[in-house]
């Protein structure tokens, strides 16, 4: 590290971004370097920012101690005083901005961890970044959101441990280290594609969230979604072994990773209950595991709040990565395609719409129905139309 206490860059300082570099800067004593939104810097350094943890306490920074850069003044982001950059961009905005500091790290070696939504981010980084830059996959489990009353205001609202993809010389475990320091849990994955994917299928909640305007703490409890929700995951999960990537399925959780490597679950159901046999049972159980988990009222799934924004969803990015290798392999996924098709005609009517359109959500049982008169066509023809999405959206 450069100094006594580190530097550490957020590139994508939204909700996830703010929250985790506040506790950074104040618990741990970091210097953080935000990279984001024009609107949301003018407001930051005119009001600072708070971050809410799940149980209450508030951390602030006032705008005297913010470090922030719009995109607009990238260039003068001092990078090469980093000893660590977090991408926390939505995964719509990671190649552009994967472009844009290309330049600026040629002739270094800064560490670079993706704690995106989606399996892709790393490799994409990998691709668009210099070699001498490690780039190393993560993931970010908790939910935060913007106060709707206040927006400088930021609320953990799920609890969970961050995982960071092990390096070989010490690295991550530096990175561990600082983030721990400042009360944000962390482990390291001997293989991350494991839990890229796991939290792929657990995403795969986000679109019906903001479909279906519902809370994040009432989403798998209201038993249509979890009908939706379980054969979504069921479909994802015959997808993704069709695609060599081998998951396992114990109690009714899930994880996934590469055929490669070991595979594990991310979570089981209270009493360890047997796997369900038949959709009814799925989703019950989905419903059982939901009641388990700590969730916030205020919590709702990043989609909503890119619906209420009018920025494009990151759809592709999850049940849309689906569809695409149910095309590539000929496995049906009838319900990710339903999914896919309603978020991204969103996306394309807020696109197209003048002023301050926001999306009408639809009932739960409109979604289901969806997704079964999709489920009704042929296994071939399933597979024809999420052939037909892919190039459409471009998946």
């Amino acid at each position: 590290m450069t100094g006594e206490k580190p530097t550490i860059g957020i590139l994508g300082a939204g909700a996830c971004g703010l929250y985790t570099g506040i506790l950074l800067q104040k618990r741990a004593g970091a210097r953080v370097i935000f990279i984001g939104r024009e609107r949301l810097g003018k407001i930051l350094k005119e009001r600072g920012v708070v971050a809410e943890e799940f149980d209450g306490t508030l951390d602030r920074l006032e705008p005297s101690e913010i470090e922030y850069f719009t995109t607009d003044e990238i260039a003068r982001v001092p990078f090469r005083d980093m000893d660590f950059l977090i991408v926390t961009l939505k995964a719509t905005q990671t190649a552009d901005a994967a472009r844009y500091i290309a330049p600026l790290l040629i002739g270094t070696n800064l560490p670079i961890y993706s704690l995106q939504n989606g399996v892709e981010n790393p490799s994409i980084l990998r691709s668009l970044l210099p070699a001498t830059c490690p780039v190393f996959g993560g993931v970010f489990p908790f939910n935060v959101v913007p106060d709707p009353e206040d927006p400088i205001h930021f609320r953990q609202c799920t609890k969970g441990v961050i995982v960071v993809e092990k390096s070989v010389d010490g690295t991550t475990e530096r990175l561990k280290a600082v983030l721990e320091a400042a009360t944000l849990a962390t482990t390291i994955s001997e293989d991350i594609e494991v839990d890229l994917h796991g939290k792929l299928l657990i995403n795969l909640t986000n679109a019906l969230g903001a479909l279906a305007n519902i809370p994040t703490a009432d989403l798998l409890r209201d038993p249509t979604i979890a009908t939706v929700y379980s054969t979504c995951r069921s479909e994802a999960i015959a997808v993704l072994q069709a695609a060599g990537i081998r998951t396992e399925v114990a109690n009714g959780a899930a994880s996934a990773g590469k055929s490669t490597s070991g595979s594990r679950a991310v979570g089981t159901l209270k009493g360890g209950e047997a796997r369900p046999t038949n959709k009814e049972d799925e989703a019950g159980a989905t419903q059982a595991a939901a009641k388990l988990i700590q969730i916030s009222e205020h919590s709702r799934t990043s989609m909503f709040t890119d619906f209420q924004l009018r920025r494009p969803s990151e759809i592709r990015f999850l049940n849309g990565y689906i569809v695409r290798l149910s095309a590539m392999h000929g496995v049906p996924a009838p319900f990710n395609v339903a999914i896919t098709r309603m978020v991204e005609e969103v996306d394309e009517s807020v696109a197209k719409a003048q002023g301050s359109h926001v999306p009408r959500t639809v009932r739960a049982e409109e979604v289901l129905q969806a997704c079964e008169k999709e489920a009704r066509k042929g296994a071939r023809e399933q597979v024809e139309i999420a052939k037909e999405l892919v190039e459409r959206w471009g998946l």
